[in-house]
């Protein structure tokens, strides 16, 4: 029985962008699942998933899960698995996920620079015009929503999510991202984070919304700096250098782990802030990236470059009879 697992598509070196996505092309690395088992298939069209969110998955034509935790639970329940249950793993698998998306959406999708040199004109490539610019306008104003507590506040509010439900709607734009919980202001300095990182934000900043963009970039540094402690705490607890988060054995928390990793850390960013602070104060979770980016070439060769059929193809009439 063939499956085909719709993803958002391929902008150089990742495999598919979305981390959500890839987490699960890694998955299916890690379970050693052949192409004639799964076929990864680049549609790039959310409106095939139940939730307006891929990763989806299909059998035989019929959807069977949709967004990352309903694919590795559906593939688990088939006997696609790279590990035995462990509860650890399976915790850190809802933790990354939820905690680690806000950097990674903020650097590829929200940071002015990497919008517009990197994230927006591969997407154009990949999304037929004219819904190439819905689904970055899309996919733009879901990160930014998504990760309010970080870069714009007034996003959390009940007023803003109604203004922006009534103003998306008639473009055809579901927001379907949820505003993170508020947290607690915290400076780089107090989270530990190197003056000579904060000095190169401050000095990449451009345009008119320079003060916002560093504002927000300094309150992500010392985010991220609490997050990735948690993980580097994982690592030091493990008797080996060389394996996973936990053991020698890739578990589902893993391909979440490096999915995160990957899309904030192998393109060639403009302002690569995340990688200098891994490299500067994290040097296991460092060495753990290090260690495993090896696979993602491996990963390119698993998305399907056979034609995508136009009824799975996100265009400006996919979208309207979606609403009719």
């Amino acid at each position: 029985m063939t499956y085909k697992l719709h993803v958002w598509g391929t902008i150089s070196p990742l495999a598919s962008f979305d981390a959500d996505c890839l987490a699960v092309i890694i998955y299916l690395h890690f379970c050693n699942v052949s192409n004639e088992q799964v076929v990864v298939v680049p549609s790039s069209n959310p409106l095939i998933s139940a939730t307006g969110a891929l990763p989806a998955l299909r059998k035989e034509n019929e959807l069977v899960a949709s967004g990352l935790a309903d694919v590795l639970r559906y593939l688990k329940t088939q006997g696609i698995t790279s590990s035995i249950a462990d509860p650890r793993s399976i915790a850190l698998q809802v933790y990354i996920p939820q905690k680690f998306t806000p950097i990674s959406l903020y650097i590829e999708r929200v940071h002015i620079l990497h919008n517009r040199t990197w994230f927006r004109p591969a997407l154009v490539k990949l999304v037929p015009t004219p819904a190439s610019y819905i689904a970055s306008m899309n996919l733009f104003s879901e990160a930014k929503y998504s990760m309010s507590h970080i870069y714009d506040i007034e996003a959390a509010t009940a007023d803003r999510r109604a203004e922006n439900e009534f103003k998306f709607f008639f473009i055809g734009i579901p927001l379907s991202g949820k505003p993170r919980a508020m947290l607690a202001e915290q400076s780089p300095q107090q989270a530990g984070v190197p003056q000579e990182i904060i000095d190169r934000v401050k000095d990449s900043a451009l345009g008119k919304r320079a003060n916002e963009e560093v504002g927000a970039v300094l309150r992500l540094l010392a985010y991220s700096a609490g997050l990735f402690k948690t993980i580097e705490e994982t690592l030091k607890l493990q008797d080996h250098e060389d394996g996973y988060l936990f053991g020698t054995t890739p578990s589902e928390a893993d391909a979440c782990l490096l999915a995160q990793l990957m899309v904030m850390l192998a393109p060639e960013y403009d302002v690569p802030f995340i990688d200098l602070l891994i490299r500067g104060m994290f040097p296991l979770l460092s060495n753990y990236y290090d260690r495993h980016m090896k696979i993602i070439q491996d990963l390119n060769s698993m998305i399907s470059t056979d034609p995508i059929p136009p009824q799975d193809l996100y265009t400006l009439s996919s979208i309207v009879l979606q609403y009719l």
